[in-house]
C-alpha cells in the first residue's frame, strides 16, 4: 500500500512538472518579442516627391512633382536582427521636365515651331521592391531599421500634359524621334509619350517601428528610390525619375 501511494505521489510530481513546462513555454511563446517573429504582413501607404535627372543636354530638372503609393508588406526574418521584405506597391509619380531645344510640331506638310517647352508627365507603375531588412533588438517599444534592395516596376498607366509658346511655322520635328506626337498648339496640349514599360531601381531606407499592442507594429520611415535605367524611349533626350517616399504603415 505504501509503494503505491510512493507511485502515485511519483506521477502526480511528474505531471505538475510537465505542467509547469508547458506553461512556461506557452507563456515563453506569448510574449516572444514582435521584432524576432519570423514571418509577418502588413500593409503600408507612402507619399513621395518624385523628380528627373536629366542624361542629356536636351532636357532637365523642372521641379519637384508629388506622388503616392499603397499596397501590402511582408517579411521573413533568418535571424532576430535580419529579415528580407518584400512588398507589392500602387506607384503614382509626377515628373515636370524642360526640353532645352525649340522643337517643331509636324502635319500636313507644316511644321509649327514651340519655345520653352515643358513636359509634366504623370506615371502610374506597379513596384516590386525586395530589400534587406536589419533592425535593432526591440528598445523599451522600439525598433529601428535600415534597409538596402532593389525595386522592379511595371509602367500601367501614363499621362503627359505639355506647355510651350508658339513661335513661327519652319521645319519639320518629330519629338520622339518616330512619333508625331507632340501637341503644344495654343500653349496646352495633351498625349501619351514613350515612356520605358520597365523601371529598375535601387531602393535604401530607414525607420523606425513601434508596438501598439501584442504583434502589431507602427512603421515610420523614409526611402529613397533610385531610377538606374532610362524612362524616356526617346533618341535625343535621356533621363531617369526619382523618388523621396515617406512611409506610413502597419504589421500584424
Amino acid at each position: 500500500m505504501f509503494r503505491r501511494i510512493s507511485l502515485q505521489r511519483k506521477g502526480f510530481l511528474m505531471l505538475a512538472c510537465l505542467g509547469l513546462m508547458s506553461h512556461e513555454a506557452v507563456s515563453q511563446q506569448k510574449t516572444l518579442p514582435p521584432a524576432a517573429r519570423k514571418f509577418r504582413m502588413g500593409f503600408k501607404a507612402s507619399p513621395n516627391f518624385s523628380w528627373m535627372h536629366g542624361l542629356s543636354d536636351e532636357v532637365q530638372y523642372d521641379g519637384l512633382g508629388l506622388g503616392f503609393s499603397y499596397g501590402i508588406m511582408a517579411e521573413n526574418s533568418f535571424t532576430d536582427n535580419y529579415a528580407l521584405a518584400a512588398e507589392v506597391l500602387v506607384s503614382s509619380m509626377s515628373i515636370a521636365v524642360a526640353h532645352q531645344d525649340t522643337l517643331i510640331y509636324y502635319r500636313n506638310g507644316l511644321g509649327q515651331r514651340y519655345a520653352d517647352v515643358s513636359f509634366g508627365y504623370r506615371l502610374q507603375y506597379i513596384q516590386l521592391p525586395v530589400s534587406l531588412k536589419l533592425k535593432t533588438n526591440e528598445i523599451g517599444k522600439y525598433v529601428w531599421y535600415g534597409q538596402l534592395g532593389f525595386a522592379p516596376s511595371f509602367l500601367i498607366n501614363n499621362l503627359v500634359r505639355t506647355w510651350s509658346d508658339p513661335v513661327f511655322v519652319g521645319e519639320k520635328y518629330s519629338p520622339n524621334g518616330t512619333d508625331n506626337d507632340f501637341n503644344g498648339q495654343g500653349g496646352k496640349g495633351v498625349y501619351k509619350d514613350d515612356v520605358s514599360v520597365l523601371r529598375f531601381s535601387m531602393v535604401i531606407g530607414a525607420g523606425v517601428e513601434y508596438r501598439i499592442s501584442g504583434n502589431t507594429m507602427l512603421n515610420f520611415g523614409l526611402r529613397f528610390d533610385n531610377g538606374l535605367n532610362d524612362f524616356l524611349r526617346d533618341k535625343a533626350a535621356t533621363g531617369r525619375n526619382n523618388l523621396m517616399s515617406l512611409n506610413v504603415g502597419v504589421f500584424f
